[in-house]
């Protein structure tokens, strides 16, 4: 039997949060297909430290621009990086709030 919820932990990027960030980055790198994108994000040695914290945006910035060749300063990465959000995708308030509420049903601290 599972003991109780200590943490609630979503990834927001294509789960909770719309992004642009696949064809944003597309232009960048002069790359055509979704396919290749994400092969290439997804194997990137910039992408996990710095979704895990273990990099600064810095390096971060001048690590993408110098691995993926792209066609923007690393002084401008971070902005373009950051534009990527455009909104909570269909039903995220929605699944949010019912997770929360089936938490508290259960008794948890929320």
């Amino acid at each position: 039997m599972a003991g109780p919820v200590e943490m609630v932990l979503c990834d927001l990027g294509g789960v909770l949060v719309q992004l642009r960030g696949v064809v944003a980055m597309k232009e960048l790198a002069g790359i055509v297909s979704n396919a290749d994108l994400w092969c290439r994000w997804l194997t990137c040695p910039w992408v996990r430290p710095f979704e895990s914290g273990q990099c600064s945006d810095e390096d971060f910035a001048y690590g993408m621009v110098d691995a993926w060749d792209l066609s923007i300063s690393p002084s401008l990465f971070p902005e373009e990086f950051r534009s990527w959000p455009v909104g909570p995708l269909r039903g995220a308030a929605e699944l949010v709030t019912e997770v929360v509420d089936k938490l508290r049903a259960e008794g948890a601290a929320v």
